[in-house]
């Protein structure tokens, strides 16, 4: 569960960074110099 300005939000489903991770995303300590100028711009409705 997530909170945030007095509310609480429950997740459910793949975990983002999975998915990323099969779509070859640099994450974790892998992300530093270059690989920080890469960015997604996602838009959940």
């Amino acid at each position: 569960m997530y909170y945030h300005n007095g509310k609480v939000y429950k997740y459910s489903g793949v975990p983002v960074t999975e998915i990323l991770g099969k779509a070859g995303v640099t994450l974790g300590k892998q992300l530093r110099g270059e690989n920080l100028s890469k960015y997604l711009i996602v838009k959940a409705g």
